[in-house]
């Protein structure tokens, strides 16, 4: 495989994290060399981490005997590896993860600690899990050498990270947030205020330097090279869509010519410099990083630091950094913490230090891997310069609040063994038999699915008397752009079922796992596969899932079924969890993000101002001429009788198709030229006629029916464009649309056979139509969202009849193969030409372009991911995971996460209680109250009449009911017209005659909707489950 072919694939490996982190860093990845010294739960974590990121090297530095302990959070290593070396054992199944990465293992010192040589090669080291106050040495010698220096811990329930990037360094992009251009609509010249278009938040902070390019009038603040540009301070933000800013000299904007027209406003970063102090020094003088949580751990980071510095000190062999693997002395920790360390705390947490929990390691993991990377490329701020986290809560989660004794917390030589010593053995068996469901197997879904394997869910140890297992569902197929994230796919899985290769993938990490893979779809057509024995056979649900309606469906089904949902979710740096705990949490629906705000078709079509309007418009060209007149055309040659008697009931729409049957068929391009004159003449209707057009009906000084002036705000009057040749995003716009309408007619060999040249030369000699003014009615005003609007294209089709329409039988043969757009086909020649057509428009429009990587961003809706985000989130979730499972009975001992790694900010809160919900005084007196958990129990399994059912209801809940129906609709029982025939059908035929069709065996119970009053007062019940059989 040639160089370029591995260029390109690396930018498909990597091309998720190139949205989050750039190529220029990306690139600085490629060059890293780092050494992870230790191998334990974090090390491996950190490890699997860097490779799958595009490190250049990663050094493995361990010569330690894989122990039972270590199983329990190393899960590269298996039960037949204990006595192997870890560091040569893993070396090679870590290798597997990426091929660009090359892994070496580097023989360790004396204390299996890294030899000086080894060190000094380096750009970044990072010792994991040893004794991170002992390691004052290394810190000074990679200090002294340029070396940047990591140390994270995994203790028990605690963990620890520390970095130092040395006396200076620099962040070049210290939030990670995306540059943005605001459409500047007026500038409060008196006060250096300038307002922006509320379409966009500036997302700026003071102290950030920003500058302007297109003002018009106020010319001054315009920069004459955007390359080099003049820039602003921001001195204030006052509001979302406004910033005060500093001009120098002083009182200069005052006096500058008067605001006129729109512009925009750009934002910039600009590098920081950190100054770290060495270990030593901070050792005695910490600067946390707060991890914002419980008022109960305002003092958490001088306890931690304090207990940290403690068990260095009393740890067996810690000078030797020597693994902590049995209890620790509490009594001489307590005294070599001091009085910084609560007795309170140190009860808590003291007990499980020597336990090793996969979730906090694969938290700690995540986070330090991602400090790694910091350190190498400048991306990003770093932690300054301790962050500690404990998760205190899941030893309060326990019974009494405390950990079992230590004889049940002993070790049984077995793959749990640092579980065990945190929470004991009964609790290990009640995991083993505990099943989940995993909704998804994507980049989280992998992850949840290996901390699930290696905390034992599912993983009975008599299989004949547990039918414990996990079940992971995913409809899609593995491609190569996931396998940056997805860290249980290889190369040679792409193509296959997620599901199915996650699954098996599982079970080599933990072979007693039992799971089943599914590549169902969770949803209402899919509810008699995942039906009330299925739910209510789950211990917990994990959704890993990246949409709003799914991840919806899933809460729905967990509210119906009261089971316990685990949320998480990633967008580059960020990342968040919520759980949704029975009777104790809000469900997601009750907080899920609103939908995203829709584009106004009048700003669509007319006034766009600015990119994102652009690619929008330039998806819907795209599907326009590629999808839905290839469609329609190739569906009417194929049943031309249907085709014309669907039209008939759409009239209004009858033109427009005529016109792409038309264009489709009769007027189709028949030859490799046609091809180039096809796309020439597209040209000219996108970006010369119709905006000429556009501007015939309203010129630039047009005025709106209530007398303010069209142009204006965020308007600006487009100009059009004349073709060109020798303009390269003119051709590029040529020969991708040529390009695609050539496979659409099976023209590709002959247009690849055409030289560039001679398609230049055709595209600028292709004679096209002189502009004849029509009259079109374009929507205007401030209510121009809900007024009608013409579009020029569709009324040229009017000149068209029905004598026009392409006789079928001309054309029998003829094969139209329409392309969806699929964005991760570089070769296909889509994202080129929404970049072409965006940027098109957008010079129509005076809008500054972007470039293809943007452009391919936006129209495709990638959403930016990193494989440390995934891993660390995926981390708390497990932590909420074993609390419930443990016995979380109180709604304080959970906790919802949002987590930046880019500032890096932590933030934990408790779940929001569940909502307050219906209360009412029943018709006999009762006092009676619902919350969303609830459920209105009908049946018993037994046939019971229609006219039963609700006697029950009433008499039960001492309510009157109005109606019954189904979740769709279906009418059930209308008391309003009351029927003694109707109430004496059985419940069971009236909803198979509602339905259709016999209800299937499978199904259990029926979800119904109730309309009822009480005292004749509407009243709002919870929905009822009819149960239909026992």
């Amino acid at each position: 495989m040639s160089a370029m072919d591995d260029e390109a694939i690396k930018q498909q490996l990597y091309n998720r994290q190139g949205y989050v982190v750039g190529a220029e860093t990306q690139r600085k990845y490629g060059e890293m060399r780092v050494a992870v010294v230790g191998l334990g739960g974090p090390g491996c974590e950190v490890a699997k981490n860097l490779i799958l990121t595009g490190i250049k090297q990663v050094t493995l530095v361990d010569d330690s005997a894989i122990t039972w302990h270590d199983l329990s959070s190393v899960f590269y290593a298996n039960e037949a590896d204990v006595g192997k070396p870890m560091a040569k054992t893993l070396e090679p199944r870590l290798a597997e993860l990426n091929r660009f990465a090359t892994v070496a293992v580097a023989a360790a010192d004396g204390n299996n600690m890294c030899p000086d040589d080894v060190l000094l090669q380096q750009h970044v080291v990072i010792y994991c899990n040893k004794n991170t106050s002992l390691l004052t040495r290394e810190n000074a010698l990679c200090r002294a050498n340029g070396v940047r220096f990591v140390s994270c811990e995994s203790r028990g329930v605690a963990c620890s990270v520390f970095v130092d990037t040395g006396d200076e360094f620099i962040v070049n992009d210290k939030n990670g947030e995306e540059l943005v251009t605001c459409v500047v609509t007026d500038v409060d010249q008196d006060n250096a205020v300038v307002m922006l278009n509320d379409d966009k938040k500036h997302e700026t902070e003071p102290g950030d330097k920003v500058y302007f390019t297109d003002v018009e009038g106020c010319t001054m603040l315009n920069s004459a090279d955007p390359a080099q540009p003049t820039l602003f301070e921001v001195l204030e933000v006052v509001s979302p869509f406004a910033v005060k800013i500093k001009v120098e000299p002083e009182g200069a904007l005052k006096a500058a010519p008067m605001f006129k027209g729109r512009g925009y406003m750009h934002t910039t970063k600009q590098p920081v410099t950190v100054k770290c102090k060495s270990l030593e020094a901070s050792l005695d003088a910490p600067d946390f990083n707060f991890v914002f949580d419980d008022e109960a751990k305002l003092c958490a980071n001088g306890e931690l630091h304090a207990l940290f510095r403690g068990l260095h000190k009393v740890a067996p062999n810690a000078a030797a950094h020597a693994p902590i693997t049995t209890p620790v002395d509490l009594a001489a920790l307590a005294t070599a913490a001091g009085s910084d360390l609560s007795k309170e705390l140190l009860d808590l947490i003291g007990p499980t230090l020597h336990g090793n929990l996969n979730p906090m390691a694969c938290f700690i993991g995540g986070f330090a891997a991602q400090e790694v990377l910091k350190c190498g490329s400048g991306k990003f701020t770093p932690v300054f310069q301790w962050l500690h986290y404990d998760a205190r809560e899941v030893v309060q989660s326990m019974p009494n609040g405390v950990v079992p004794p230590e004889a049940e917390r002993a070790p049984l030589n077995c793959r749990y063994d640092g579980q065990i010593a945190v929470f004991g053995r009964t609790f290990q068996q009640t995991l083993q038999n505990t099943s989940a469901f995993i909704v998804g197997a994507g980049a989280l879904g992998c992850e949840h699915i290996k901390n699930v394997a290696m905390i034992g869910l599912g993983c009975p140890e008599d299989a004949s008397a547990s039918s414990a297992k996990i079940t992971i569902t995913d409809m899609d197929t593995i491609e190569l752009s996931n396998l940056s994230r997805q860290f249980l796919f290889r190369s040679h899985h792409i193509g296959k079922p997620k599901s199915t290769v996650a699954a098996g993938a599982a079970v080599e990490i933990n072979k007693a796992l039992r799971v089943e893979a599914l590549e169902q779809k969770v949803a209402r057509e899919t509810e008699n596969v995942f039906n009330e024995a299925f739910w209510e056979g789950q211990g917990v649900i994990m959704n890993a899932l990246d949409n709003v309606i799914a991840r919806k469906y899933v809460d729905e089904r967990c509210v119906d079924f009261q089971r316990p949902l685990f949320e998480s979710g990633t967008l580059g740096a960020k990342c968040n969890t919520q759980c949704v705990i029975p009777y104790l949490t809000e469900n997601y629906g009750n907080s899920a993000d609103p939908p995203e705000k829709d584009i106004p078709l009048c700003t669509l079509k007319n006034t766009p101002s600015a990119i994102e309007h652009t690619i929008q418009w330039a998806r819907d060209a795209f599907h326009g001429y590629f999808v839905q007149g290839p469609s329609d055309a190739s569906a009417y040659l194929s049943d031309p009788a249907g085709f014309l008697a669907g039209l008939a009931r759409d009239p209004s729409n009858k033109p427009t198709v005529l016109k792409s049957l038309v264009d489709g068929i009769a007027k189709r391009p028949t030859s490799a030229q046609d091809c180039v004159a096809w796309a020439r003449l597209r040209f000219e209707d996108s970006f010369n006629l119709n905006i000429r057009q556009l501007l015939h009906n309203m010129p630039p000084d047009f005025v709106t029916p209530n007398g303010q002036p069209f142009w204006s705000g965020a308007r600006r009057p487009p100009t059009p464009l004349d073709f060109n040749s020798a303009d390269e995003l003119h051709m590029l716009f040529i020969r991708s649309a040529a390009g695609i309408v050539a496979r659409i007619y099976g023209l590709s060999a002959e247009l690849q056979a055409l030289p560039a040249s001679e398609m230049a030369s055709i595209a600028q000699s292709t004679p096209v139509p002189a502009f004849v003014p029509r009259r079109v009615q374009y929507a205007t005003g401030p209510d121009a969202a809900s007024q009608k609007q013409e579009d020029p294209s569709a009324i040229a089709a009017t000149d068209l009849t029905d004598a026009d329409m392409p006789d079928p039988a001309k054309h029998q043969g003829l094969q139209i193969a329409p392309e969806e757009f699929e964005k991760d086909d570089d070769a296909n020649g889509h994202i080129d030409f929404i970049t072409a057509t965006s940027n098109l428009r957008a010079t129509n429009y005076g809008i500054p372009i972007a470039d293809r990587v943007k452009t391919k961003m936006i129209a495709g809706k990638i959403i930016p991911a990193m494989i440390t985000t995934t891993a660390l989130v995926t981390g708390l979730v497990a932590v909420e995971v074993l609390k419930y499972l443990v016995g979380a009975k109180k709604r304080e001992l959970f906790r919802n996460a949002f987590v930046n790694i880019a500032l890096p900010l932590v933030a934990l809160s408790e779940p929001v209680e569940v909502p307050k919900g219906t209360e009412y005084v029943a018709n006999d007196g009762r006092k009676m109250a619902f919350t969303m958990w609830d459920k209105v129990e009908v049946g018993d399994g037994s046939d019971i009449t229609v006219g039963d059912a609700i006697d029950s209801i009433e008499q039960r809940y001492g309510v009157d009911v109005c109606m019954m129906s189904t979740p769709g609709g279906l009418l059930v029982y209308n008391g309003l017209m009351p029927n003694p025939k109707a109430r004496s059908v059985l419940m069971r035929e009236k909803l198979e005659a509602l339905f259709k069709k016999p209800l299937d065996e499978s199904v259990k119970t029926v979800s119904l909707v109730l309309n009822a009053t009480v005292n004749d007062e509407d009243l709002d019940l919870p929905a009822v489950r009819f149960r239909i059989r026992k």
